[in-house]
């Protein structure tokens, strides 16, 4: 590995923890920023979906820049610019002064994000590329299992701004370890053509096949933002356990996902696409029948954390299997197109994570409605999964006939 790829590597695992903390970090100190500002639940929670509904729409265009004008620039620039809006973050006195930075944290996630994953396929190839992009991958999967656990610490001992700070001092590494040891690492600048751009887009979004499975991934994915935002009141404010307990709590769920995955690439993987589906079928099936049973069994048991994590738990698992399901099966379209796909992809998943917590919201938190929550939109993603696998079906007759 020479310098260029270390450095390549080193700088994109930085802006990957920086991306798998910059959502979770923030959601124990969701109460206290209520209680703080005097404003409703919706109001916090507003906090979450505004940077996510920011960060997606920002990839739609911020890969086909990368490609004219570098990856260098873009990143220092973005990094430098998340660095100074979080340090004045813990100045806000109103929410809305807290809304406004959010929603530039996530524009600016939508550049560092997208030409951190890039970086790789820049610097890689082969074995080396496949290796390596695992690396990334599994860094930014570490920033939401550990993020809501620190986040709960600093919440319970230092209070909300902490984790304003704690994301400031990750991005401003970040910004000055490419200021000062990253290379430009794009080979060929590309010219930025518009309209051939526009074309790209337009024959991925007319594709009904990638637009049911990332909509699927995508609720899957707003499963976990809303099912994080609303528990967080729920462990706090409803069943008045600290910060810290809520942040132990979403470290199981994280462990959870992780088991999730690793149960897909043993057990799934190697499966055809029908035994894949029945499979994911059933267990989702599964979930809802559990989670049925504890919503009944709240009525008659005195309320605990176990009803809030023990099935849901499971049901991590489950998701974590539908979503990489989901996630191959969408980029699987259009191959000719795979920048756009995976651009307008990483878009449609994020603004839906923004969307679900942003539904949520409006929902009074308790045990019931949060399960409830969870069965909802899982059945959302399997609605989306069956509709993807009818317009395939229905594709492949058209190529038969």
């Amino acid at each position: 590995m020479n310098r260029t790829q270390k450095m390549a590597l080193l700088s994109a695992v930085s802006l990957m923890l920086l991306m798998g903390c910059a959502v979770d970090i923030m959601l124990a100190s969701l109460p206290d920023l209520a209680r703080n500002f005097a404003v409703s639940a919706a109001e916090c929670k507003a906090l979450v979906f505004m940077y996510l509904l920011a960060y997606g729409a920002t990839q739609a265009f911020s890969g086909v820049i990368s490609d004219s004008v570098g990856r260098r620039p873009l990143v220092i620039a973005s990094t430098l610019l998340f660095t100074f809006a979080s340090f004045i973050a813990p100045f806000a006195d109103s929410i809305t002064q807290l809304h406004i930075i959010r929603i530039v944290q996530g524009f600016c996630a939508g550049w560092f994000g997208v030409v951190g994953r890039t970086l790789i396929g820049d610097v890689f190839e082969g074995r080396e590329y496949d290796k390596n992009l695992s690396t990334i991958a599994m860094t930014w999967a570490i920033g939401p299992i550990v993020a809501p656990t620190i986040g709960g610490y600093l919440q319970e001992y230092f209070g909300w701004e902490a984790n304003f700070i704690v994301l400031g001092c990750i991005s401003g590494g970040a910004f000055l370890f490419t200021l000062f040891f990253l290379p430009e690492t794009l080979r060929y600048k590309h010219a930025l053509d518009v309209r051939s751009v526009l074309k790209r887009y337009k024959v991925v979004l007319s594709d009904k096949i990638f637009w049911s499975y990332s909509l699927s991934a995508g609720w899957l994915y707003g499963l976990t933002t809303a099912f994080g935002v609303v528990s967080t009141f729920v462990v706090q404010n409803i069943l008045h356990k600290s910060a810290s307990t809520y942040g132990t709590m979403s470290l199981m769920l994280g462990v959870a996902w992780f088991v999730g995955q690793a149960i897909y690439k043993r057990f799934f993987i190697t499966r055809s696409d029908m035994a894949r589906r029945r499979m994911l079928t059933l267990s989702q099936g599964g979930i809802l029948v559990l989670l049925c049973l504890v919503a009944g069994l709240s009525f008659e048991l005195p309320q605990s954390l176990w009803m809030v994590y023990a099935i849901p738990a499971t049901g991590y698992m489950v998701t974590a299997c539908a979503l990489t399901y989901a996630f191959t099966k969408a980029l699987e379209q259009n191959k000719e197109y795979s920048g756009s796909v995976n651009s307008l992809y990483g878009c449609v998943v994020s603004i839906m994570s923004g969307l679900a917590p942003a539904l949520a919201s409006h929902i009074s938190p308790s045990i019931l409605t949060l399960l409830a929550l969870f069965a909802a939109l899982t059945v959302l993603s399997m609605i989306f999964r069956a509709h993807a696998v009818r317009s395939e079906q229905k594709k492949y007759a058209a190529f038969a006939g």
